[in-house]
């Protein structure tokens, strides 16, 4: 008779021999890919200088849409979500676990299968209709402004994520 080895992750009477052999397998194959994936792609460092093109509206919103929204210069993460919402990007570094890694990695494949649950997003302050005091162009503009004014400047990481990374002491506005 022949045995195959298996981890303890696979010791149970259900998943044993060589199905266990190949399950665990395939999990460290997928933890060693991740890993190399989230350290590589992901998480590159934004250089300084004209390379860094401004961070435009996201996708299906457009400069010219009215929308009221008040800019409190001395709430930073408020403006930190509404930034975020305009761009449709999210600011680095993330608070996100491996799970959520993971489920991003896999599309929302695990939040569908409902093994996670979706975290909840906070309110940015911002309203979209029609007779709004700003459009979406002059409040990404403000925000910009504003990020300047505290000698920070927002960068694009990837297709995702934003920084803001310090200006140089000859650009910083006071």
């Amino acid at each position: 008779m022949r045995t195959y080895w298996s981890f303890a992750l696979c010791n149970s009477p259900v998943v044993t021999g060589r199905r266990g052999a190949t399950l665990a397998v395939g999990l460290i194959a997928l933890a060693v890919l991740s890993a190399f994936l989230l350290s590589s792609a992901w998480m590159h460092e934004p250089g300084p200088g004209p390379r860094n093109k401004p961070i435009t509206l996201r996708q299906g919103l457009e400069p010219n849409q009215r929308l009221t929204a008040f800019v409190d210069p001395n709430n930073k993460s408020k403006a930190l979500l509404m930034f975020s919402e305009l761009t449709g990007r999210e600011p680095l570094p993330a608070q996100k676990g491996a799970a959520q890694w993971l489920d991003e990695f896999s599309d929302g494949r695990l939040t569908r299968w409902h093994l996670l649950k979706r975290a909840s997003k906070a309110d940015s302050g911002i309203e979209y209709h029609r007779d709004g005091q700003l459009s979406a162009g002059e409040l990404l503009n403000q925000l910009t402004e504003l990020f300047r004014s505290e000698g920070l400047q927002p960068a694009a990481v990837g297709s995702k994520y934003f920084k803001l990374i310090p200006l140089p002491a000859s650009t910083t506005r006071t």
